[in-house]
């Protein structure tokens, strides 16, 4: 009975660790030609405080944001922007790449303008190589942007591989409960139908489902970078 015990806490583990981690990094692949979006390297500065890098983005972006501030002290990230004077609200998007050049995150940052000429200090996951800017609106206008989404293709394989991990996750816990009580509960248990396999595939579906929507809500989430009280740290 103890060894069902431990198979049964080890696969939950596996079926926690393939949701939350495998799957998604793996599975979930934005489509975005990074040439759109590619920027020009224009200084490096070293000072007391870190390292800076001064980006000009693409024409596009240049129009409103004219340049952005990659930096980097005591081993995280950040990210400033300059934009036009006269602008007191932007929505952009920052485009995140790690070292192999996959796009990993995107996050939104929506600001009231605080600090005449520049944008509030955004923090970067530290895993991020370097970063795109893109305007999606400024002062409540929307400007042209260009197209990063979600690829279909592999969303379709994610969704083909959490329901068979949903199924086989569910029929091998039962397995591993059915035999941990063991006796005329497990013989009972263990029994198979086609209403009760029907059943089982039918919650795996239903599994999936709550999972593509818990997803979708933290992608949704760790995405959003909303900086409505202004730019209060920005050049700190």
């Amino acid at each position: 009975m103890f060894g069902w015990i431990v198979l049964l806490l080890l696969l939950c583990a596996v079926f926690v660790i393939l949701h939350i981690f495998i799957l998604p990094k793996y599975f979930l692949r934005y489509i975005c030609d990074a040439r759109l979006f590619e920027g020009r390297g224009l200084r490096r500065i070293v000072d007391a405080r870190g390292v800076h890098i001064i980006y000009e983005p693409n024409a596009v972006t240049r129009a409103y944001m004219p340049q952005y501030i990659l930096s980097e002290r005591n081993g995280k990230k950040y990210m400033i922007c300059r934009i036009d004077n006269a602008t007191r609200a932007v929505d952009y998007d920052i485009l995140l790449f790690n070292k192999s050049g996959k796009l990993f995150r995107i996050l939104n940052v929506k600001e009231n303008i605080k600090r005449e000429g520049f944008t509030g200090e955004v923090k970067l996951p530290t895993k991020t190589s370097y970063a795109f800017v893109t305007v999606r609106a400024v002062d409540g206008i929307k400007t042209e942007c260009a197209n990063y989404h979600l690829s279909p293709i592999w969303l379709c394989f994610y969704i083909a591989l959490c329901f068979i991990v949903e199924t086989l996750g569910f029929f091998a816990i039962r397995e591993c409960i059915g035999y941990c009580f063991g006796g005329l509960y497990g013989e009972t248990y263990l029994s198979y139908t086609f209403y009760l396999l029907g059943g089982e595939v039918g919650i795996s579906l239903l599994a999936v489902l709550l999972n593509l929507i818990i997803m979708f809500i933290v992608i949704k989430c760790s995405n959003r970078n909303n900086l409505k009280r202004g730019n209060a740290n920005a050049g700190k």
